[in-house]
C-alpha cells in the first residue's frame, strides 16, 4: 500500500509540474508601440488615451494594448500636423476619438474607424479638417471614397465630416 501512495504522488506531482512547465512560455505577446506614438492611462476612463504621434512612419497601426491596458481613445489633436501620416489603423478597442484628432493631416487617404467607436457623439468635432488627401474612409463596414459612389449606408453625420475636411 505505501507502495502505491508513492507511485500515485510521484504520478501527481510530475503531472501538476507538466501542466506548469505547459503553461509558461504562453505569456501574451507584448503589442508594439509605434515609435513617436504618446499616450497615458486615464483611470477615470480605465485605459489608454493616445495624446500624441511624433514619428515619421506613413503607415500607423496603433496596439489595441499598451502596457497589458486597453488602448481606447485617441484624444484631441493627437495627430495635429503629422503630415508624413498617409494611414492609421485602429484597433477594436478603441471606443472614442476627440476633437480635431486629425486635423492638419494634410497626406492622410486611408482611415478605417472600427464599430467599437460607438456612434458619432462619441467622435469629437473636425476630426478630419485639413485632411485634404483622405480619399477613403470606412465607418461601421461602410465606406466613403471621394473618388466614387459614396455608399448611402454611412451615417450623415460621419459623410459630412469627412466631406468637409475633402473640399
Amino acid at each position: 500500500m505505501t507502495q502505491f501512495i508513492k507511485i500515485t504522488a510521484f504520478f501527481l506531482l510530475t503531472l501538476a509540474l507538466v501542466i506548469t512547465a505547459a503553461g509558461c512560455g504562453k505569456e501574451e505577446k507584448a503589442e508594439e508601440v509605434p515609435s513617436g506614438l504618446q499616450y497615458e492611462y486615464n483611470e477615470e476612463l480605465g485605459g489608454v488615451v493616445i495624446t500624441g504621434y511624433t514619428g515619421t512612419a506613413a503607415d500607423v497601426e496603433i496596439p489595441s494594448k499598451i502596457e497589458k491596458r486597453p488602448v481606447i481613445a485617441i484624444g484631441d489633436r493627437a495627430f495635429k500636423d503629422c503630415t508624413a501620416l498617409t494611414s492609421i489603423i485602429i484597433p477594436d478597442s478603441m471606443t472614442s476619438i476627440g476633437d480635431l484628432a486629425f486635423e492638419g493631416c494634410a497626406n492622410l487617404t486611408s482611415i478605417n474607424i472600427p464599430d467599437s467607436v460607438k456612434g458619432l457623439d462619441s467622435m469629437g468635432s473636425y476630426v478630419f479638417v485639413g485632411c485634404d488627401s483622405l480619399t477613403n474612409a470606412t465607418y461601421k463596414g461602410a465606406a466613403y471614397s471621394t473618388a466614387g459612389v459614396v455608399n448611402t449606408d454611412l451615417p450623415e453625420e460621419f459623410y459630412h465630416a469627412v466631406w468637409y475636411a475633402t473640399h
